[in-house]
């Protein structure tokens, strides 16, 4: 059983704090998703910043994480403090996708292509907006005043229709970071069958 314990914003330090945010709010910009917040949590056998944690409660998991997304605070994504700066950010992508998936499947469906998917996009994410993570942008100030990019999507739940089961709003397959995934699997498969793998 791994254990954390959750920490403060000052653990972080000024700039990976504000790295974090900065991708939080890309994130939360072009996957459409309402105002999110993050907490931060350490391993317990980190004292190192046992005089920053925020109570004596623990968190419990039963393999090692380093984010997590908890559907009964939906609006809120947990982040492992310790992590390099990539690591980070990349996090930060992956936990927001899985909030997306959460929102509008209406539950949390643990299976690998959810983990595959959360994977991609923080690829993605990484590649597209690592450098703008210490610089202002627009969309970053937008977030900062309160923008709830989903423009109420959510506001009533997922989104149903007669004879189908829960559908994402906004058609993920044309989402720049799948088609990108998908041409790098296309890819992939040519490359496997031209050298005899597939």
């Amino acid at each position: 059983m791994y254990k954390y314990f959750e920490v403060t914003n000052k653990a972080m330090g000024q700039w990976r704090w504000s790295a974090a945010l900065r991708m939080l709010a890309f994130c939360s910009y072009e996957l459409k998703l309402p105002q999110m917040g993050i907490k931060w949590f350490m391993p317990y056998y980190r004292q190192d910043h046992w005089d920053k944690r925020v109570s004596d409660e623990l968190i419990r998991y039963k393999k090692e994480v380093l984010g997590f997304y908890r559907p009964s605070n939906k609006n809120m994504i947990w982040v492992r403090a310790d992590l390099a700066d990539d690591e980070l950010l990349g996090t930060v992508a992956h936990e927001l996708l899985h909030a997306m998936q959460y929102y509008i499947l209406d539950g949390f469906p643990e299976d690998p292509i959810c983990e595959m998917s959360a994977d991609e996009f923080a690829e993605f994410m990484v590649a597209k907006y690592s450098g703008d993570c210490s610089a202002s942008s627009e969309i970053y100030l937008d977030w900062l005043a309160g923008a709830d990019y989903s423009n109420g999507r959510f506001d009533q739940g997922p989104i149903k229709t007669p004879g189908r089961s829960v559908i994402d709003p906004v058609d993920i397959i044309d989402e720049p970071w799948f088609l990108e995934a998908a041409r790098r699997e296309s890819r992939y498969w040519r490359e496997a069958k031209k050298a005899g793998w597939a």
